[in-house]
C-alpha cells in the first residue's frame, strides 16, 4: 500500500513538473527581413511578455510591427522578438548577433565589421547593458569598460597596440577614484582623482614639482570605489 502511495505521488510531481515547463515555454515564430545590404533573422512571439521585475531604466523592448522591427523604452506594441536574432550582409557574412528574451536583450551581443572581425562586444541583462563591454579596432582590443544597469560602474581600460595606456575607475556614469596613464612603454605617466566625474587633484610623473609620495597615496578626500 505505502509503495502504491509513493508511486503515485510521484507520478502527480512528474505531472505538475511537466505542466508548468509546458506553460513557461513561449511559442516563436521565425520571421526574417530583407533589405538591399543585409538580411535580418529573428524569432517572434505574440504572447505577453512575462515581467518577472521591475525594468531598469532604459530598458528597450524590441518588437514586430507592420513589418518591421521598432523599439520602445519599457512598452511594446506587436510581435515581442524572443529567441536568436542575427543580421548578415549580402554575402551572407554576420554583422550582428545576440538574443532576446521576451522583447528584452539577454546575453552577450557580437558585431562584426566587413572583414569579419569583431568589433563589440556587448553584455545585456534584461535589456540594459551589464557586465564588461569589449570593443576592437582591428583585431586588437582597445577598450573594456565594466557596466552595471545600462552605465559605466567599475573599471575601465584603454589599450594601444595591445599596450595599456589608461587605466580609471568610474561610478554611476562618471570617472570617480584614481585614473591612471602609462606611456607605450608601460611607464606611469599621470595620476589623476577623480569625484563623481570633477577632476580633484593631478599628479605629472614627467615633472619634479609632484605631489609627495604621501599626498599621492592618500585618497580619503575621494570616495573609494566599491
Amino acid at each position: 500500500m505505502i509503495r502504491i502511495f509513493s508511486m503515485m505521488l510521484v507520478l502527480m510531481i512528474f505531472l505538475f513538473i511537466s505542466c508548468k515547463s509546458e506553460k513557461d515555454i513561449v511559442s516563436t515564430f521565425k520571421r526574417t527581413i530583407s533589405y538591399s545590404d543585409s538580411t535580418v533573422y529573428f524569432q517572434a512571439t505574440q504572447e505577453e511578455p512575462k515581467i518577472k521585475q521591475a525594468l531598469k531604466v532604459n530598458a528597450f523592448f524590441y518588437y514586430l510591427k507592420n513589418g518591421a522591427i521598432a523599439s520602445t523604452e519599457a512598452g511594446y506594441y506587436g510581435e515581442v522578438l524572443n529567441g536568436e536574432f542575427a543580421v548578415v550582409n549580402t554575402e551572407n557574412q554576420l554583422i550582428s548577433k545576440g538574443n532576446f528574451d521576451e522583447g528584452l536583450k539577454e546575453g552577450v551581443w557580437i558585431r562584426w565589421n566587413e572583414r569579419g572581425s569583431i568589433v563589440k562586444k556587448t553584455p545585456y541583462e534584461n535589456g540594459v547593458v551589464d557586465g564588461v563591454m569589449e570593443i576592437y579596432q582591428g583585431d586588437t582590443l582597445v577598450f573594456l569598460t565594466k557596466y552595471k544597469d545600462g552605465e559605466k560602474h567599475g573599471f575601465e581600460k584603454h589599450f594601444l597596440d595591445g599596450v595599456l595606456i589608461e587605466k580609471s575607475k568610474f561610478k554611476e556614469d562618471r570617472k570617480h577614484g584614481k585614473s591612471k596613464k602609462f606611456d607605450i612603454d608601460g611607464n606611469l605617466v599621470e595620476v589623476n582623482y577623480y569625484k563623481k566625474g570633477r577632476l580633484i587633484r593631478s599628479k605629472n610623473h614627467h615633472r619634479k614639482q609632484n605631489f609627495t609620495e604621501e599626498e599621492a597615496s592618500d585618497t580619503s578626500k575621494v570616495e573609494p570605489q566599491p
